[in-house]
């Protein structure tokens, strides 16, 4: 629960390794659960801020503000309510540490409450007030240590930017038009658009959203405790979070919301007749965006999403997917279909600009992509911290059974982000010649520089390089990312044509037997029937994919 090397250099201390194991079952239970809870909630939670804001606004138009912050924060509660459930069966007679109640931290955001998910402090800190409110340990110590948030976000503040645009806006007031934020389309893409259109669909630059300055200064002890939760929990877990909830609320929402409602009314007023918003992940960071597009909502104008990751639809427990169907009118996957009638499967728009690759004959490098996730799960049902630890092993395993051919050519990729993993240097220590990306080249352009991409997690990366029909192995352990039910014959597809493999050493072995001519083997028949296949349900791609887009965009426009 807390920064290891703080509690080896000061204490004696029995670091207790927790490996609970769900099944399948299990987690779609707690997943349902969960899920009710949150819809309980939601309502209660928009009766109370209407009331203390004074307004009347809609359950969805709080969805849309606060949706994201509350599925997250129910979760993350959870997760560590069950976690502290397990040591105690484990335990009975176990102490711990806690967070001096003077060092709290309270979320600016929700972008800056994921971000303190990260750190260890501010997860102590989670831990000491469930400690506390279930009375099942004894906390021995306190420990002074300022919570800090990574959140660093700022948008520059270009004021000729935001007055030239503010004009264009301006000039077009009176023509109806959708307005797209964070859309995923390529920038030619969305100048193709506008330029088409006639000026129907217009990209909304950050210039005129910049972040507001809310700071932890603005919160207020007295004014959160004046607001009242009227539902009582059924259970010990319901209880904490109930009498939790307001606490933890991000500043934005309480303290801050006059700010950002009345530069989201200004901002409205500025971007004239919009029919409605697309984008495909603004949903749940950009708050001002938020705010905007839900007083949209309330005067009946629309709300398009389109998919923004390779977890969509294939996946289940995916709690982004379940957010984004119930905020938005119509949602743009890239290729899976629902029986939901408002989903429709469209071209990849990140890759609208894209059909294929050229060829590049003369490329030798293997491009090995990792992932990362943060030490505290902040997932729940997807692969657990305790999985993740044998997640890295396997990347070991992995390397280890590379002929020494293959391994020269190897180039790594990691996650952009460490999370205090230490991955590269662990890899370093086994493998002192491997090649590490900087990520000074986006992830498309070094696709295009290697031969064969290899991926070892259920990510966005292996939807791209199969639709762009990049030779590709993909390896990953049963149950880490478990399929939605549609999805297991799909998989199941690759890995009978010898893509998609379970473990480590097989998908090396596949690597060393091609190594020397990955094309020939990409481009047998029943691979490449196998890969269209799969591209048509999860990855879908078309050669006109910017006119498809263009003409399903404007038919919005005319609605």
């Amino acid at each position: 629960m807390f920064d290891m090397t703080v509690i080896e250099n000061k204490i004696q201390a029995e670091i207790l390794k927790l490996k609970e194991k769900l099944s399948i079952a299990e987690k779609q239970r707690r997943y349902r659960y969960l899920l009710e809870l949150y819809r309980r909630l939601i309502q209660e939670i928009a009766n109370v801020l209407n009331q203390y804001h004074k307004k009347n606004f809609s359950t969805r138009y709080w969805s849309i503000l606060i949706g994201p912050w509350l599925r997250y924060y129910i979760y993350i509660l959870y997760e560590r309510f069950k976690t502290l459930e397990h040591i105690f069966m484990v335990n009975k007679n176990f102490q711990t540490l806690g967070l001096d109640e003077a060092n709290y931290h309270y979320p600016i955001d929700t972008l800056d409450f994921m971000e303190l998910l990260k750190e260890d402090s501010y997860n102590l800190q989670i831990y000491t007030k469930l400690i506390k409110s279930t009375k099942l340990f004894i906390i021995t110590q306190y420990i002074k240590r300022r919570v800090r948030s990574r959140c660093n976000k700022k948008t520059p503040n270009n004021k000729l930017k935001r007055f030239f645009w503010i004009f264009i806006f301006y000039f077009l007031r009176k023509r109806k038009k959708l307005g797209l934020f964070k859309s995923y389309f390529p920038k030619l893409t969305r100048l193709y658009f506008m330029v088409f259109s006639m000026g129907k669909l217009m990209e909304i630059p950050e210039a005129i959203l910049p972040e507001l300055d809310c700071t932890e200064k603005d919160y207020s002890f007295s004014l959160r405790n004046e607001i009242k939760l009227k539902y009582t929990g059924n259970n010990q877990f319901e209880d904490f979070l109930y009498s939790s909830l307001i606490e933890d609320l991000p500043i934005c929402f309480l303290e801050g919301y006059n700010k950002y409602f009345m530069h989201a009314k200004q901002t409205i007023n500025y971007l004239g007749h919009i029919k409605g918003f697309v984008s495909a992940n603004a949903w749940y960071y950009s708050e001002l965006f938020k705010q905007i597009s839900a007083l949209k909502a309330e005067s009946n104008n629309k709300l398009y999403g389109i998919q923004h990751g390779g977890n969509y639809g294939n996946i289940q427990f995916n709690v982004s997917c379940e957010h984004e169907l119930e905020i938005l009118d119509n949602y743009y996957t890239w290729g899976w279909s629902s029986t939901i009638k408002m989903v429709k499967p469209m071209p990849i728009n990140k890759l609208s600009s894209r059909f294929s690759f050229n060829k590049n004959m003369g490329a030798k490098d293997v491009l090995y992509g990792l992932t990362c996730l943060p030490r505290f799960d902040n997932n729940y049902f997807i692969l657990l911290p305790s999985e993740f630890e044998k997640y890295l092993n396997d990347q070991k395993v992995f390397i280890s059974s590379l002929s020494e051919e293959a391994k020269n050519y190897l180039f790594v990729r990691p996650h952009h982000e460490d999370l205090g993993w230490n991955i590269k240097g662990k890899l370093r220590e086994n493998f002192s010649q491997l090649k590490f990306d900087d990520w000074g080249t986006s992830f498309l352009e070094r696709l295009h520089s290697c031969k064969l991409y290899i991926c070892d997690h259920l990510s966005t990366t292996h939807i791209e390089s199969l639709a762009l029909n990049k030779p590709t192995i993909l390896f990953w352990r049963p149950g880490y990312f478990p399929y939605s039910e549609t999805a297991v014959s799909y998989y199941q597809t690759l890995k009978d044509v010898g893509i998609l493999f379970d473990e480590p050493v097989s998908a090396a072995i596949a690597v060393n037997e091609i190594i020397n001519d990955v094309e020939c083997w990409w481009a047998m028949p029943e691979r490449q029937i196998a890969v269209r296949k799969f591209c048509q349900q999860y990855a879908r791609v078309s050669i006109t994919s910017e006119k498809i887009w263009l003409h399903e965009l404007l038919s919005l426009v005319n609605v």
